[in-house]
């Protein structure tokens, strides 16, 4: 029988809805109830900018620190006091709209969009109270952008399983594209985002955080998680598989392992001085308990039997050497790119300067004047990532000068010629060399 009138088909009543549909209306409620009630937070505590005064007309998205005020007023006033409980008390909220976002969907940017309001939510707590509120203040709409960005890249990151499940399932060619977007763009955070560069390519704050926490820590933690999920499934697909020595000793052997490879890397980590923070004892045995769970609610339900527990395995494992990729490339990128602009194209500069100042005994008063004097063919620039256009920094004193150039992260690389007086000008074997005040190899931040 064909539709009758108005599109309806005979015997389903007009008022129901398809559960797809509600389901979809759920999402879409609840999705927009937590990302208002972050834009409220955001507002309600941020700070007005470092030094404006109150009678000066804020942007509407500026923030206003209404809600601290009217805590200040209340019966809650002492959290303003708990910095701890005040964060609990903001970000409560939003994890119980972002819980019923997770319960209503499957989809993957709805989930990402609500885990990173949560994050997002976290962190205007965290900083719009007690002395952190400073730090935002000083950063205004910086400020609010890195936490935003920051909030959406870990959210990201956290759930990258569901979207390699997801991809998975396109054609070659989208899901190589989108992969290689993805890949360069990590790969471009790390190396031309600088906190010594005034022109701040890339990065929204003088402080690189994206690149320090939301790609060289967020990444390598999730990544070492993912792996350890791949290796616990990985054991548990072995324990379940059936009897005999040899599957039980390699599932409990690849078990443990899957236990202990996120406190390992917390571990490495520190002492490499690539993660911000020591790996103490209770710190490794809370990131190993994390693990363990982890690995069981991955394992819970339908995950049980062995082929699913497989398939699992396998899925965290790829997730975890996406990750892995582009971040090892880009510490790999960031070295060479440092000792291209360290060992290379400032030794050029330099060798053309000492060429200028034998023949006038003085230094130039700009890099220019080097190609005008064939010194040079053309003045070189810092190698810094794809799309970072930095030039070297120099500055004449005369008989001397200094020759800087920013490098990933937050280093200033600065140069000076040997020093020369008139006591040591007849004997040029005293004068030395120059130093540099960066280190051969790019330094850690910690």
């Amino acid at each position: 029988m064909s539709p009758g009138a108005g599109g309806r088909t005979p015997g389903r009543p007009a008022s129901v809805t398809s559960p797809g549909r509600q389901a979809r209306q759920g999402t879409s409620l609840f999705l927009l109830a937590l990302l208002g009630y972050g834009a409220v937070v955001h507002h309600g505590v941020g700070p007005s900018p470092l030094g404006a005064s109150p009678e000066s007309a804020a942007p509407w998205w500026a923030p206003r620190g209404f809600l601290l005020e009217l805590l200040a007023d209340s019966a809650l006033a002492p959290l303003l006091a708990r910095p701890l409980l005040h964060v609990l008390a903001l970000t409560l909220p939003a994890l119980v709209l972002a819980a019923l976002v997770f319960a209503w969907t499957r989809a993957v940017l709805a989930r990402t969009l609500a885990l990173a309001a949560v994050l997002a939510v976290g962190l205007f707590a965290f900083y719009g109270g007690g002395p952190a509120r400073l730090v935002w203040s000083f950063f205004h709409w910086r400020g609010s952008a890195v936490m935003v960005t920051l909030a959406a890249l870990t959210a990201a990151f956290a759930l990258a399983p569901l979207w390699v499940a997801r991809v998975r399932a396109w054609h070659v060619a989208p899901r190589v594209g989108v992969y290689g977007v993805a890949c360069l763009t990590l790969l471009e955070l790390q190396r031309s985002v600088t906190g010594t560069d005034p022109t701040l390519p890339l990065a929204v704050s003088p402080w690189p955080v994206l690149p320090v926490f939301g790609v060289g820590v967020a990444v390598p933690l999730f990544a070492a998680l993912f792996a350890g999920l791949a290796l616990g499934l990985a054991g548990l697909a072995l324990l379940t598989r059936g009897s005999g020595p040899a599957p039980r000793v390699g599932g409990a052997v690849l078990l443990a392992a899957g236990v202990a490879i996120v406190p390992l890397g917390l571990r490495a980590g520190a002492l490499s001085g690539l993660l911000p923070f020591g790996a103490s004892t209770g710190t490794t045995r809370f990131a190993a308990a994390l693990a363990a769970l982890a690995i069981a609610a991955a394992a819970w339900g339908p995950w049980r039997r062995a082929p699913a527990l497989r398939a699992r395995a396998a899925l965290f494992a790829f997730t975890a050497v996406l990750l892995a990729v582009p971040t090892a490339g880009g510490r790999l990128l960031e070295r060479w790119d440092y000792a291209e602009t360290r060992e290379e194209r400032a030794s050029r500069l330099i060798e053309a300067l000492e060429s200028y100042f034998e023949r006038q005994q003085l230094y130039p008063d700009s890099l220019t004047e080097l190609v005008e004097a064939r010194d040079l063919v053309s003045v070189p620039r810092p190698r810094l990532g794809l799309l970072g256009a930095q030039e070297f920094v120099y500055q004449s004193f005369g008989t001397s000068y200094l020759l800087e150039f920013s490098a990933p992260r937050w280093v200033q690389c600065q140069y000076n010629p040997p020093f020369e007086d008139e006591e040591t000008a007849e004997d040029e074997a005293d004068l030395g060399e120059g130093s540099w005040s960066c280190p051969s190899q790019p330094p850690e931040l910690w």
